[in-house]
């Protein structure tokens, strides 16, 4: 029996689950299919961590309820039924533009730039009534079957007028699609939309991001400080429009959306689509008289032979490229590409084809003798068959060796592909093993426990990664030991915050920013030869072509926080990963859940999240709980 939500919903099924519970349901009142998005709640959460949510999912019925654009989903109702917080919305019958781009990751130019228009107009309407989406990627774009685009999941939207639902600087959204202010904590209006709808035109058009990383740091800094590689073959107006988009200060951006969607309609009209290819197919005949001639093939090549009336010469389509050649009569081979009139051709006008027994055959077509009729026209020599290359008994004996080699290579290419296949098997455990502590280091980060994170980007760095991975885990190593020497030269440590700028600058050479900065404490502590020395450093690297590194953004909590702070940042943090281990368990991944679980209840095992970990734990392994 259906499931009856405030007395008027029946639900149908479940559609999708991740922070909230959407389901297909019907409005018994209206009798119309509708989307109902319930919040779910996480196991053991309380206090103002759910008030948070409550108050982020009301939020978004606020934003995208005032909002009436057709490339926007419709907010029909929105209420709370026995502690059950809903929104029932436009049911919308397609599929994201996320799954679409998995199937098709360049979908087209034409396609790309109508996709985003449609995004633009949805955007310039809400902007217009003062919402910012703030988290507009590929995930929250919808493609219905009849081609309409609409914008979901406003669950971030901010209402302008509203007050801030979080403390100044904290940052939500998703890294790769975040405008550079957004990163950084900063004050953002609807321009932050506007770059984030033009890094998915990137996408689109050049099959991957244009800001990426092998891990959150170092993509949050290419975001802020890189600019992204310039895509090959598009037009200059077009490349103009998705570089101005991504302009890492609002102010050089478009100023609207509307002045977004003029360029690209504009880009969009001056895209020739009269494109003709040089040759025509080979597989296309002309047909004279609604019949079609023989073709007559050369009897020592076999390649299909064509007379031009105009220029009384036979051409044929080089079978190696594809492309139109004169061909030499004798030998049949082709000799030049051919320069005829590529018009002519096309109108079907000069590849008039010829029957053998046409009297402009310079040959005899049965005994290759020369037709007196041409002048010039040379004999040629028709194929002789052969005799067998090889007797029975070498047959025989070939293939007894070919058989024997053919067994011994299978047999060595067997016992090769198992030791590879386990060989690679232990290496991917071990860059498991490496992801898994750069991602345990970027979350210390975030938290500013720059320590801790370097313990954890150390040990990556011990288990050996490759050079890639080296790179990006020696910049974060970098990064971890600048804003410790930091809080050291605040606490007037100068002699630690010494060691700690050299060990990021070993672990980083080229990062100006650590040896200006260390050449600042050094002159503090009188140490004037080795300032200077690191001023110079700094200046040649400021001065060579790369532009120099600088510190990505830090998070936004102060340099020592409060012991208040730091147990509401653990359980936060602790409830993501209590979050993250139900989805693993969900998909009947219990190896992934296990350690997510175990990381919630190591981080904070006293918040909600870590309690509702530790009681998933002892449902995972009912024996261990036990013991």
């Amino acid at each position: 029996m259906a499931e009856l939500v405030l007395g008027k919903y029946d639900i149908i099924r479940e559609i999708a689950r991740s922070n909230d519970i959407v389901y297909e349901a019907r409005d018994s009142r209206f009798g119309r299919t509708v989307a109902l998005k319930e919040l779910n709640f996480p196991a053991g959460i309380t206090g103002q961590a759910k008030r948070d949510r409550i108050e982020r999912f009301n939020r978004e019925a606020r934003a995208a309820g005032r909002l009436t654009h057709p490339n926007i989903v419709s907010i029909f109702d929105v209420g709370e039924d026995a502690g059950r917080y809903f929104i029932a919305m436009e049911y919308l019958d397609g599929q994201s533009l996320r799954e679409s781009l998995v199937v098709n990751p360049q979908p087209g130019i034409t396609q790309a730039c109508n996709i985003v228009i449609n995004v633009l107009e949805g955007l310039h309407h809400a902007h217009i009534n003062r919402v910012i989406h703030r988290d507009i990627k590929p995930d929250n774009i919808f493609l219905l079957k009849n081609d309409v685009v609409k914008i979901t999941d406003f669950g971030i939207a901010r209402i302008t007028e509203d007050s801030a639902l979080t403390s100044d600087g904290q940052v939500f959204g998703t890294p790769s699609y975040m405008s550079p202010e957004q990163i950084q904590g900063q004050a953002i209006d609807h321009r932050t939309d506007i770059f984030s709808t033009g890094v998915m035109l990137y996408e689109m058009i050049a099959g991957r991001k244009p800001f990426t990383g092998d891990s959150v740091i170092a993509i949050t800094y290419a975001v802020a400080n890189t600019e992204p590689a310039a895509i090959q073959g598009i037009s200059m107006q077009l490349d103009s429009v998705i570089r101005r988009a991504l302009q890492k200060s609002a102010a050089n951006r478009y100023e609207d959306c509307s002045r977004m969607i003029a360029d690209l309609k504009d880009a969009l009209n001056n895209v020739s689509s009269s494109v003709r290819s040089i040759y025509p197919s080979p597989n296309v005949q002309p047909v004279f008289g609604n019949v079609a001639p023989q073709t007559p093939v050369h009897p020592v090549t076999g390649l299909p032979m064509n007379y031009d009336p105009a220029t009384g010469q036979w051409w044929t389509v080089d079978p190696l490229t594809g492309v139109q050649c004169l061909i030499d009569v004798t030998t049949g081979l082709p000799v030049n590409a051919y320069s005829g009139a590529q018009t002519d051709f096309n109108a079907g006008v000069m590849s008039q084809l010829y029957d053998p027994n046409s009297a402009n055959l310079p040959f005899d077509w049965d005994t290759g003798q020369p037709n007196t009729a041409i002048p010039g026209a040379k004999p040629v020599k028709p194929r002789q068959p052969r005799g067998p290359l090889l007797t029975n008994g070498q047959k025989v004996f070939l293939k007894l060796v070919v058989t024997g080699v053919v067994l011994g290579l299978i047999i060595a290419i067997g016992s090769m592909a198992t030791m590879a296949s386990y060989r690679k098997y232990q290496r991917q455990r071990e860059v498991a093993a490496i992801h898994n502590l750069m991602s345990q280091g970027e979350s210390s980060y975030k938290l500013g426990h720059y320590q801790q994170a370097a313990t954890k980007f150390q040990s990556a760095l011990a288990r050996k990664p490759d050079a890639t991975l080296t790179t990006s885990i020696k910049t974060d190593l970098a990064y971890c030991y600048v804003n410790l020497a930091q809080r050291e030269t605040k606490a007037n440590n100068l002699q630690q915050a010494v060691a700690d700028y050299k060990v990021a600058i070993q672990y980083k050479p080229d990062y100006s920013a650590a040896h200006t900065e260390l050449a600042s404490v050094q002159e503090t502590l009188n140490n004037y030869q080795a300032a200077a020395a690191e001023s110079a450093a700094a200046q040649q690297l400021e001065s060579s072509s790369a532009p120099p590194p600088a510190l990505p953004p830090a998070p936004s909590a102060p340099s020592q926080p409060t012991l208040a702070q730091t147990l509401q940042q653990n359980a936060a943090v602790a409830e993501q990963y209590y979050e993250q281990g139900y989805q693993f368990q969900k998909q009947g991944d219990l190896q992934d859940a296990n350690t997510a679980y175990n990381r919630a209840v190591s981080i904070s095992a006293t918040s909600p999240g870590g309690r509702a970990a530790q009681q998933a734990l002892s449902h995972l392994y009912p024996s261990s709980s036990n013991q």
